[in-house]
């Protein structure tokens, strides 16, 4: 009798648990189990916005996060993901970058059951592996159109502006994803004004904010305006020089307006905190809901776009955000096709 009352109690939670729509979750404690590694926090740009969608995805739907700085050394990334695949807890691994298709590459088969979820990377043929691109061409497009807007604006609606036609690019490597960016920002530019020159510079390492300060002041002292600077943690020593110089910054991957408001006038968004929370939602709701071994390319709006907060709103001449409004509404119905250095 009181084995027959066990199941049917067992039975009972398990019609209940389907009824609700509960996650049927095969890490410890019946807890979803989710791991996120990245190269460095604190900076404010792009892996921090990753980590953001992991935090509301702990704060939301309740998961059980492990969050992990493993530095931008190169030799340190496969010990730290495979160590964490290893143990065979996470119902979820997350890490992202180009720089880690190649670390996926090599530990995801030997690790068949563990799902991972790669964000601003492109992993071909492992099965156990969702990879997530961005059209940072189409972002970068955006950027360009501002930046030439701010050019050719009056010094009574921007002081800073002069008569110039020149805006600055400051990267962080020579690369094709960097070049994205600079590919559709080159065609945002010249979509305004083809007659507008565009200077460009690399920092050529992850963590130079000095160098980018320098290369920026000098594209200040050619006559750029505005500097549009993809260059990960070095785009405080961009912000530096335009606060010193008179100039103004386009900001990368995070909304970095805050950190000098009216200097930095947008920044182009990499929308990678919303790429990890929905994965998040849609693995602990339905794991076979995601496409593993496949790759999705985010464009605008979805992926990329301009951060437009109170700040935005404050120190932008109505004139530039009208006419950027104008374009991305031209964009997202496809009526501008963005050039890329990222074969699909």
């Amino acid at each position: 009798m009181k084995k027959h009352y066990l199941i049917c109690g067992i039975l009972a939670l398990v019609l209940l648990l389907g009824l609700t729509g509960a996650p049927t979750a095969h890490g410890q404690n019946g807890t979803f189990n989710v791991a996120f590694l990245g190269d460095a926090f604190g900076t404010g740009g792009f892996w921090d916005v990753a980590r953001e969608g992991v935090e509301r995805a702990a704060e939301e739907l309740g998961v059980s996060t492990k969050i992990v700085e493993m530095g931008t050394e190169p030799s340190k990334w496969k010990p730290a993901i495979r160590s964490l695949a290893a143990t065979g807890r996470y119902d979820l691994i997350i890490t992202g970058a180009p720089t880690k298709v190649e670390v996926l590459n090599e530990i995801a088969p030997q690790f068949p059951n563990q799902k991972f979820l790669l964000f601003d990377g492109k992993l071909e043929g492992a099965q156990n592996v969702y990879s997530v691109t961005y059209a940072q061409n189409e972002g970068g497009f955006l950027g360009g159109v501002f930046a030439a807007l701010v050019t050719n604006s009056t010094a009574e609606e921007l002081s800073h502006v002069n008569e110039k036609k020149v805006v600055g690019f400051v990267g962080l490597i020579d690369h094709p994803l960097i070049n994205d960016f600079l590919k559709g920002y080159r065609q945002g530019v010249h979509y305004v004004d083809p007659e507008m020159e565009v200077l460009v510079s690399y920092v050529g390492s992850f963590n130079n904010p000095p160098k980018a300060k320098e290369l920026a002041k000098i594209q200040f002292g050619k006559g750029a305006d505005i500097v549009f600077t993809p260059a990960s943690a070095n785009n405080i020593g961009v912000i530096e020089a335009a606060e010193a110089e008179g100039g103004y910054v386009i900001g990368s991957d995070a909304n970095q307006n805050s950190l000098a408001p009216g200097v930095v006038l947008t920044s182009v968004l990499k929308k990678a905190g919303e790429t990890v929370f929905t994965n998040i939602r849609k693995a602990l709701s339905d794991m076979d809901s995601i496409p593993f071994g496949e790759t999705s390319r985010l464009g605008y709006p979805e992926g990329t776009g301009l951060a437009k907060d109170r700040h935005y709103v404050e120190h932008v001449p109505d004139t530039i955000k009208l006419r950027v409004a104008e374009v991305s509404r031209k964009l997202e119905a496809g009526k501008i096709d963005v050039e890329s250095t990222i074969a699909d």
